[in-house]
């Protein structure tokens, strides 16, 4: 039987939960004293497949997003359209978009924000002649913001490694191009 210590933060438990209703695989929940991380048996587990441990990946990635998108509503701030730019990957490219879009359903679903759509903001982007422009910084969220009507971009990395995943949020005033907000998470599984 595989086993996984988990520490028993409430998101966490409802992962384990998950992943033992959903059949993915026994858990044994054993408190490990860190935050955000899903501790390992000395022992060798056995290979999950291909589609296991994508599945426990996405998992992990929505509680990710779950828990910066609460934090971000935490936050006292005057912006509520928003753009989510992209995510940088240095490792995941391939579930980059995936990923984007999973963060844009999470701020949808907060009903804290309107999120201007990735078709829209690329047509608006073409309309302005700004298609080209990269990564978004202060200068070009300033000039693009009022244009295309946002208050704030989302900006993102993720790294998805074979154990360890971190995704790191920022949200980029428009009207001034300051970050406001950044928050990062880190998860170990193993």
């Amino acid at each position: 039987m595989n086993k996984i210590k988990v520490t028993t933060t409430p998101l966490v438990l409802l992962l384990a939960i998950a992943l033992t209703l959903s059949g993915c695989m026994p858990i044994d929940i054993v408190p490990m004293g860190g935050r955000g991380r899903m501790g390992h048996h000395d022992e060798m587990m056995p290979q999950r497949s291909a589609d296991d441990t994508e599945s426990i990946m996405f998992q992990i990635v929505d509680h990710m997003i779950e828990e910066l998108i609460a934090d971000l509503l935490r936050q006292d701030i005057d912006i509520s359209t928003v753009a989510v730019w992209g995510l940088r990957a240095e490792s995941g490219e391939r579930y980059r978009q995936t990923i984007r879009q999973k963060l844009i359903t999470e701020l949808i679903a907060s009903q804290s924000f309107q999120v201007v759509s990735r078709d829209r903001l690329q047509e608006l982007l073409e309309e302005k002649g700004l298609a080209e422009i990269g990564a978004i910084d202060a200068k070009n969220a300033v000039e693009i913001g009022p244009l295309i009507g946002v208050d704030g971009f989302i900006d993102g990395y993720i790294f998805l490694g074979k154990e360890h995943y971190v995704l790191s949020l920022s949200l980029i005033d428009a009207s001034n191009g300051i970050i406001t907000w950044a928050k990062s998470t880190e998860w170990t599984v193993r």
